[in-house]
């Protein structure tokens, strides 16, 4: 039987790094990204872990001033606010949206499963052209926990109707897979430029470097 497959969507299947001209402006350094990325990710999985809820949108806009204050860079509302704006319109992965038509067509239900509010969800997944492939965008918002807190997979196979060993979780972020797993969900990693796999011990079903070499695994093997 064909699994359910779920997936991640900022990094995994759009391109957050297409945010490195507005960085390259305001901070003179494009790398100043992935410093902001990386603290909206840690402090997303603070606030699950001492129980202060806020959404994704509003963690990004206060990591953004930390990091602006660690630069000693001064970065007025609106260049927030673009910055924020920019994160609603980033473009699919090259081979994305053809990877998606693909597994669409070969019968395979696809549900989006992210960190962002449903609002912003709907709106990134729209912009990026690929909206209509999905049965479902499922955001966080409804358990108020960010991956990988294992409230959130139970969240999604209850509004699924599935099991956790019918979905299969699919994200280019190690963290991510390794949380569906533990919380009994089969895994499949993207492994985008600069990501590596973490966990010696846990690893996941299927290993990719890009989407449409997945799919070519999942309908091989399905």
């Amino acid at each position: 039987m064909k699994p359910l497959l779920i997936f991640d969507v900022n990094e995994t299947l759009l391109r957050v790094d297409a945010l490195q001209p507005e960085f390259s402006q305001l901070f003179g350094d494009p790398h100043v990204l992935k410093e902001w990325f990386d603290a909206v990710v840690l402090y997303s999985q603070t606030a699950t872990l001492i129980d202060n809820y806020e959404d994704f949108s509003t963690l990004a806009e206060q990591a953004l001033d930390m990091v602006a204050a660690a630069k000693e860079v001064v970065i007025d509302d609106e260049d927030k606010r673009g910055i924020l704006q920019r994160m609603l319109s980033l473009p699919a992965h090259p081979e994305v949206p053809a990877a998606l038509e693909g597994l669409h067509v070969a019968g395979f239900r696809l549900v989006a499963l992210t960190n962002s509010n449903h609002k912003a969800a709907e709106s990134q997944l729209t912009n990026a052209g690929i909206r209509h492939l999905f049965e479902r965008v499922l955001s966080v918002d409804a358990v108020r926990k960010f991956k990988p807190a294992p409230e959130v997979y139970a969240y999604a196979g209850s509004e699924l109707k599935a099991t956790p060993g019918e979905m299969l979780l699919i994200a280019a972020h190690p963290w991510d897979v390794q949380g569906a797993m533990r919380a009994g969900l089969r895994g499949a990693f993207i492994k985008r430029s600069g990501k590596s796999w973490f966990s010696k011990t846990l690893k996941p079903e299927f290993t990719a470097a890009n989407l449409a070499e997945l799919t070519a695994h999942l309908r091989a093997t399905a």
